[in-house]
């Protein structure tokens, strides 16, 4: 399945595609919570592929069903969480 998103402050007019695992319609999305998943992955995708990384977070993400839809049927704050990440090298004797 697909699902299609914006982040309005960024790309009002560019609606981005992510294709999911999972088979879902938007009445069932609510009940499996689904949809903070959804925009987790969107936001993702955006960082990842659309310079989402320039940007300043948490965004607003907007998903919709196709690549038509008028309406989303689901709007998330998605805020950006840093985790640490560690390297090391051989310590000067």
């Amino acid at each position: 399945m697909s699902i299609f998103y914006v982040v309005p402050e960024h790309c009002e007019e560019s609606r981005y595609h992510l294709e999911t695992n999972h088979a879902w319609t938007s009445d069932e999305i609510f009940e499996y919570d689904l949809a903070n998943s959804f925009a987790g992955d969107c936001a993702q995708d955006y960082w990842d592929n659309h310079d989402g990384w320039e940007s300043n977070w948490p965004l607003e993400v907007h998903l919709f069903e196709s690549m038509e839809a008028e309406q989303p049927f689901y709007k998330a704050e998605v805020k950006m969480e840093m985790s640490p990440d560690f390297s090391a090298v051989e310590a000067a004797q």
